[in-house]
């Protein structure tokens, strides 16, 4: 063998362990891609059904508030007929749903407004 014909080998194997190199990556990239949409896929999937689930509670009246809003502000008394008649309450909701991955807490805010029970007895 020649001086010649053993670099040519060296070079061709060189260039053969950095494209294997490069491809090897590339499909590394590619699989994480993959399993990075997936999780994604998964995570709003999670979110979907906790949306749905929070709403089923709130319809059915079995989701227990989290906590007692400042009973002082109420979007009723920005109207113009309202005057003191209007007793406003607001709680935070919340709902959890949970899998091994992810937990997802979907909350909202329950607004009650009741008439003062003083403006029937005038």
């Amino acid at each position: 063998m020649r001086a010649t014909q053993g670099f040519a080998l060296v070079t061709i194997l060189l260039l053969a362990t950095v494209m294997l190199i490069v491809v090897v990556s590339i499909l590394h990239s590619s699989q994480l891609s993959l399993r990075i949409a997936a999780l994604g896929q998964q995570q709003l999937i999670n979110r979907q059904q906790a949306w749905a689930e929070h709403q089923l509670q709130l319809s059915a009246g079995i989701a227990a508030p989290a906590a007692e809003l400042d009973p002082r502000w109420c979007p009723a008394r920005f109207a113009a007929w309202e005057g003191q008649q209007l007793q406003c309450g607001r709680q935070m909701v919340w709902s959890e749903t949970a899998t091994p991955l992810f937990t997802e807490r979907v909350g909202s805010i329950q607004l009650t407004i009741a008439l003062d029970e003083d403006i029937f007895h005038d």
